[in-house]
């Protein structure tokens, strides 16, 4: 389905505003997390995060989005060494260590994907997709067990054009398979971190999340004002992390970066690909 591109000096496409954080409450702080993309329309900044079995490497995802125009950037890095996994920020990475490189561009319904490894490149031209015409399902009806008991979830499309830095823009996986249930976490308080009022929240995950993703018991740091997760961290029963999501230098709306425009060119030597 192809939507419309917004016409110059359109309204915003952001249509919700956070409550109160010194009113807000679980329910609210569900609700915003789930759909975090309705609270801002632009953003920049790096995300970093690791699991499971690679969990001493890290993804890193530098970014910026603007959903009002369709147009994103997005370094994907993967680092195959991390020193301190309990505190990463940008200027921890070692880049010996990183064994990929690739770049999108979403610019002027240009897609652009440079593979700097295997110097190959994609390119193609459509229309942006905006969320104008989203069909939206209740959130009540997002996540609950099928007939054959098994969890269920219905994810909406996401608009920021950077999947891979969802587990901080747009939590709405790690929301329904964790804080589904409110008896399972709490509010421990509202402070500050790297310049953005936030929830800290503290929780165990019920036991087919926890099973799926080996978290026993999580602390995060969630944006007051759109529900992003600034960081968490997830521990296993012995106590061992083994889930992270960290963020550098965060910006939403009038304090993001402007986007990354694609270069005008291919750079020499890069094959299409599919070509051999």
């Amino acid at each position: 389905m192809i939507l419309k591109q917004p016409k110059e000096n359109e309204l915003s496409i952001c249509q919700k505003k956070a409550v109160d954080s010194t009113k807000a409450t679980k329910s609210s702080i569900y609700e915003m997390m789930l759909n975090s993309i309705d609270y801002y329309n632009k953003a920049s900044g790096t995300v970093i995060y690791g699991d499971g079995d690679f969990i001493n490497h890290a993804t890193v995802i530098t970014f910026q989005t603007d959903m009002t125009t369709g147009s994103a950037y997005c370094n994907q890095r993967y680092y195959e060494h991390i020193d301190n996994i309990y505190s990463v920020t940008t200027g921890d990475l070692d880049d010996n260590y990183i064994i990929q490189d690739i770049e999108t561009y979403y610019d002027d319904g240009i897609y652009l994907k440079l593979d700097h490894d295997y110097k190959k490149y994609f390119k193609n031209i459509g229309d942006p997709v905006t969320p104008q015409l989203e069909k939206r399902v209740e959130d009540a009806e997002r996540y609950g067990r099928g007939t054959d008991g098994l969890p269920r979830a219905v994810y909406r499309a996401d608009y920021t054009r950077i999947p891979l830095a969802s587990r901080c823009l747009f939590p709405q996986g790690f929301t329904m398979g964790a804080l589904h249930d409110f008896s399972l976490w709490n509010i421990e308080e509202i402070t500050e971190l790297d310049g953005n009022e936030c929830f800290r929240i503290t929780g165990t995950p019920e036991a087919s999340y926890a099973g799926k993703t080996r978290i026993h018991n999580y602390e995060m740091y969630v944006n007051t004002k759109n529900g992003c997760i600034m960081k968490l961290q997830g521990f296993n029963e012995s106590g061992e992390l083994v889930f992270y999501v960290y963020t550098d230098d965060l910006r939403f709306d009038d304090d993001a970066q402007e986007h990354k425009k694609a270069p005008s060119e291919i750079p020499e030597g890069y094959r299409k690909i599919g070509e051999t």
